[in-house]
C-alpha cells in the first residue's frame, strides 16, 4: 500500500508519542496519537497505540471504540485481530476479545489465546476443545491446568512431567515446578510438593535483583499516620460524591478475592478488581481523587448512574495503607486477616510474577521478615482508623460465609442487590481459578501439612506477629 504524506506525518506523531511515554508524559502522547488517527484513519499502528494508552488511563469505552475502528479497516488481518483481542481483554471487554479470537479457527495462536481466555472464564470444556492438536509448551501447560481444575491432578502430573525436559529457561522451569508442586499437593504428596515449590524458588532467586532491598527501603520510608493527622487531613479534604468507595485489602493470600466476589454477588457493589488506579493517582497519570473514582467506575464496568459501592481490591497496596490515607483520608477500609502460617504456605506455593512484593515469597525467611514488618505497620494504624476500618477473619468467612458477609454489609451500609450482573464478570486476580470453587474450609490449617519443613518460620510468625 502506498504511503501518503499524511501517513508519514501520522507515523512521525506516533514515534514522538512513544518517546513522550518513555519520558513519562502520557498526556502529551495521548494528544499526538489522537491527531495521528485523524490524519491517517486507516493506519493501524497509531490507533492501536492510542487505544493502548487510553486503556492505561482507564478511558476504557474510548479504547474499545478505537480498537473496533481499527478492525473495521482491517477485518481479515489475523495479526491485528490478535493484538486487538489482547487489548480488549486488558480494557475489560473479554467477551468481545473472545468473539474476535473465535473468528480465526485456522490460526493456532488465536485458538490458544481463546483457550486461555475461556479457561479464565471458567468455560473449561470449551477451552479444552480449542487446544486440540496444539502441542506447544504453553498449550500443554494449559492442558495440565485444565486437568487440575477439572479435578484430575494425576493427569495434570503426567502432562507436567512430560514437559520437564523442554523447560530450559528460568521462568518456564519455575512455572512448571510450581504446577508440579500443586499437583502433588492435591494428591497429598506433601514432601514432593514442597520439593517442587523449592525448586521453583531456586529457579527464580537469581532474577530477584534489587527488588528485595528496594521493597524493604520503600516499607521503611512509609511514614506512620496518627489519629490527629488523619482527622486534620479529613477537615482539609472534601469527601468524594457517590458512588461510595471501599478499599478492600489485607496481606496477599488472605482471602481478599473471595471476599470481593461474595460482596459483589449479593450486594449493590462493583469491583474494580486488582488495578493500578491508585498508583497512577500518586504518579500524576491521573491527577485528582475524583479521577481515581472515575477510573474505578470504568474498571468495574459501572454506569455513570451507579450509586452503590465501588470496591478497590488491592492486597498489593496493603503495605502502603498509611500513604493511601494521606491522599484519600475519607476512604473506608475493609481488611481481612488469616493465620500467618497458612499465608506463608499459600504464598510459597503461588507462581506470582516477580515484583517488589512477591520477591519476598521466594524464601520462607524473606517472607517472615516481610510479613512481620507489614503487619506491624498495619497494627499501628488500627487506633488511627477506629471505625473507619472494618476487620474480619478468613476462618469466619469460609466457615460461616453468609453470616459473615451479612454482618460486614450491615456495618458498611451495603444494600442487597437482585442483579446477577456481577456473576459472570471475569476476574483479573492472579488467583482467579480459586474463586470458581465452592467456599470451603479445606485451606484452614493447611500449614500442618508443611510443618516438617517450615516449623521455625511458623514459630517466629506466631511469636512476633502483632
Amino acid at each position: 500500500m502506498k504511503t501518503t504524506s499524511l501517513d508519514s506525518s501520522a507515523l512521525d506523531l506516533q514515534t514522538h508519542g512513544l518517546a513522550d511515554l518513555k519520558k513519562g508524559n502520557p498526556h502529551n502522547a495521548l494528544a499526538r496519537f489522537k491527531v495521528a488517527t485523524k490524519l491517517a484513519p486507516t493506519l493501524p499502528g497509531p490507533r492501536l497505540d492510542y487505544a493502548r494508552l487510553l486503556t492505561r488511563l482507564f478511558q476504557l469505552d474510548e479504547a474499545r471504540h478505537q480498537i473496533e475502528t481499527t478492525l473495521t479497516h482491517h477485518p481479515l488481518d489475523p495479526t491485528l485481530n490478535l493484538a486487538a483481542a489482547q487489548l480488549l481483554t486488558e480494557a475489560r471487554f473479554p467477551d468481545l476479545a473472545l468473539q474476535i479470537l473465535l473468528q480465526f479457527p485456522d490460526q493456532e495462536t488465536a485458538r490458544f489465546h481463546a483457550a486461555s481466555l475461556l479457561e479464565r472464564m471458567g468455560r473449561l470444556p470449551e477451552a479444552q476443545e480449542q487446544l486440540t492438536s496444539i502441542h506447544t509448551f504453553d498449550a500443554q501447560y494449559l492442558k495440565a491446568r485444565l486437568a487440575s481444575r477439572q479435578g484430575n491432578p494425576s493427569s495434570a502430573l503426567e502432562i507436567l512431567r512430560a514437559l520437564q525436559k523442554h523447560a530450559n529457561k528460568s521462568w518456564p522451569a519455575a512455572r512448571l515446578a510450581y504446577a508440579l508442586g500443586s499437583a502433588h499437593d492435591a494428591l497429598g504428596n506433601y514432601p514432593a510438593a514442597f520439593k517442587s515449590w523449592t525448586l521453583a524458588k531456586d529457579h527464580l532467586k537469581p532474577l530477584a535483583g534489587t527488588r528485595l532491598t528496594d521493597s524493604r527501603k520503600e516499607l521503611s520510608q512509609n511514614p506512620s499516620l496518627s489519629r490527629a493527622q488523619l482527622l486534620s487531613l479529613q477537615k482539609r479534604t472534601p469527601s468524594l460524591d457517590k458512588p461510595n468507595l471501599l478499599f478492600l485489602t489485607g496481606f496477599p493470600r488472605t482471602g481478599t478475592t473471595l471476599l470481593d466476589r461474595l460482596l459483589t454477588r449479593s450486594y449493590h457493589a462493583r469491583s474494580a478488581d486488582e488495578n493500578t488506579a491508585y498508583r497512577d493517582l500518586i504518579t500524576s497519570k491521573i491527577s485528582r481523587p475524583s479521577d481515581y473514582q472515575t477510573a474505578l467506575r470504568n474498571l468495574a464496568g459501572a454506569p455513570p448512574s451507579f450509586n452503590g459501592f465501588l470496591i478497590d481490591k488491592n492486597p498489593q497496596l496493603f503495605p502502603s495503607l498509611s500513604q493511601i490515607l494521606r491522599n484519600l483520608p475519607h476512604l473506608p477500609v475493609l481488611k481481612i486477616h488469616r493465620d500467618p502460617r497458612d499465608v506463608l504456605v499459600s504464598c510459597f506455593a503461588q507462581p506470582f510474577g516477580l515484583n517488589h512484593h512477591s520477591v519476598h515469597y521466594l524464601d520462607p525467611a524473606w517472607f517472615t521478615h516481610r510479613y512481620l514488618a507489614v503487619m506491624k505497620n498495619a497494627h499501628q494504624l488500627e487506633d488511627t482508623l477506629e471505625d473507619q476500618q472494618t476487620t474480619l477473619n478468613y476462618q469466619d468467612l469460609v466457615t460461616h460465609p453468609q453470616k459473615t458477609i451479612a454482618t460486614i454489609a450491615r456495618t458498611l451500609g451495603l444494600q442487597r442487590s437482585t442483579s446477577a450482573q456481577n456473576e459472570s464478570r471475569l476476574s483479573y486476580s492472579p488467583t482467579y481459578a480459586e474463586i470458581e470453587k465452592p467456599v470451603s474450609t479445606l485451606a484452614i490449617a493447611r500449614w500442618k501439612n508443611y510443618q516438617p519443613w517450615l516449623a521455625p518460620h511458623f514459630e517466629t510468625l506466631l511469636k512476633e506477629s502483632p
